[in-house]
């Protein structure tokens, strides 16, 4: 390929990236923007699931990899110990958890000033939760739920009545924990067997009873945003496999979710890589748009500050 080429596939490349940018501006703005919220947007390493995992190991004598995830460990202990055992040691960590030095913007403060009226949180902590009810502005109040991906679980009741109708009432913020919340230890998906039950059940036809209407409604109506996920993150791939199955199995949805992600800790200024972890996600989950934030989520809040107010002053 001639120089000239190559600076023209890089100048179509750039403009791309910022009408993508463009885009997801218009949507959260909109209304129409649902925010996926991952374990990376946490600058403490003190929850991440890389420290809970190592700690596990070394205090319980963890026998087989050197360096577990905490779904290895977790389901070691679960086994060993007692079904429960992980998840209750969960809700006593994030118990009394405190972010209080973030070094910058707090990000759950960012998200929660926000237009969004969907937000799927997948960490167990209580932190967007909290940043959420601090706001006034979401008169109706927040309301929340969790994916009844056990059976056990289809019984609870939800917090989302039949009123609860955040996309046709501004004021109204539902947020989704996906794989539960530590606050209630049976709903949270740890160990190995949890996520490989959550993924089979959250991808049936006749799953209705797993994700609640509304959310189902966030998930196939408006755009994606991913925010704070490694690229191999177990939680991710799940996630993205759940979503691309269903649109498999219900080609009348009519709707091709265009899904944008941040990913945490991964190298940018590489034209060349980039372009190659974007043809990976879109061969791998075939049915989604996946376009690639790259950056840090410092990095992302200050791109989205500016983008809104270059469109507040114009």
């Amino acid at each position: 390929m001639s120089e000239n080429n190559n600076h023209d596939a890089g100048d179509q490349a750039r403009m791309e990236e910022e009408e993508r940018w463009t885009r997801l501006v218009e949507k959260i703005q909109e209304g129409q923007c649902t925010a996926f919220v991952g374990p990376g947007i946490l600058r403490s390493s003190a929850y991440s699931k890389q420290k809970i995992a190592a700690d596990w190991a070394e205090e319980f004598d963890y026998p087989l990899e050197e360096e577990p995830t905490l779904p290895q460990v977790a389901q070691y202990l679960a086994v060993t110990i007692d079904a429960m055992f992980p998840k209750d040691r969960i809700k006593k960590k994030f118990a009394a958890a405190k972010e209080h030095d973030f070094g910058g913007e707090d990000p759950y403060e960012f998200l929660a000033n926000q237009p969004f009226r969907y937000y799927i949180d997948c960490y167990y902590d209580n932190f967007l939760y909290d940043a959420l009810k601090k706001h006034p502005f979401r008169a109706d109040g927040v309301k929340r739920d969790f994916a009844r991906w056990d059976q056990r679980l289809q019984d609870e009741v939800s917090e989302f009545g039949i009123d609860f109708e955040p996309h046709e009432n501004a004021g109204q913020t539902a947020l989704f924990h996906m794989f539960g919340y530590a606050d209630n230890p049976a709903s949270l998906v740890v160990t190995q067997h949890d996520y490989l039950a959550f993924l089979e059940n959250v991808s049936r036809d006749n799953s209705s009873k797993v994700i609640p209407p509304i959310i189902e409604y966030a998930l196939t109506k408006t755009y994606l945003l991913f925010l704070g996920f490694n690229l191999f993150d177990l939680d991710l791939l799940i996630l993205l496999q759940a979503l691309d199955q269903r649109i498999k199995k219900n080609p009348n949805w009519g709707f091709r979710p265009h899904i944008s992600v941040q990913f945490v800790n991964m190298p940018t200024g590489d034209e060349t890589k980039e372009q190659s972890v974007e043809k990976y996600l879109r061969k791998y989950f075939g049915m989604l748009d996946i376009s690639v934030c790259w950056g840090t989520c410092d990095s992302f809040i200050k791109k989205i500050r500016d983008l809104q107010r270059a469109v507040k002053n114009a």
